[in-house]
């Protein structure tokens, strides 16, 4: 298995493990918690990463992992028929949403601009 492209399944069980590591990390000391942050930002950075997906399948991925669905975005891409237009691949995203869904989907904004 190639540790760079994790199953969905793979990334949900990441990130229930994060999750308990975060109620863990209560009980540490500052300097064993920053060791525990940085550890776990490694192991994200080159696990979890978006590598050949395009931004649709990352907002895709992101939304599954959050539990949220499409419609969910209608704020930051400026309203429902335009999530419709932009999951059928019938419009681009602009920068304004690019920027918007960085910032609520914490995916980085150099996935979202990648061609399709």
């Amino acid at each position: 298995m190639d540790t760079n492209e994790l199953t969905l399944k793979e990334r949900s069980r990441f990130k229930n493990l994060e999750k308990k590591i975060s109620e863990l990390q209560s009980g540490f000391d500052q300097d064993e918690s920053n060791l525990l942050g940085q550890i776990m930002k490694e192991y994200e950075t080159r696990h979890l990463t978006y590598a050949g997906m395009t931004p649709i399948g990352a907002i895709k991925v992101r939304l599954e992992e959050l539990q949220l669905k499409p419609r969910n975005l209608s704020q930051e891409l400026y309203g429902r028929p335009r999530v419709t237009e932009i999951f059928q691949g019938k419009r681009n995203l602009s920068l304004s949403m690019i920027r918007n869904l960085a910032e609520k989907l914490t995916i980085p904004v150099e996935v979202l601009i990648k061609e399709k």
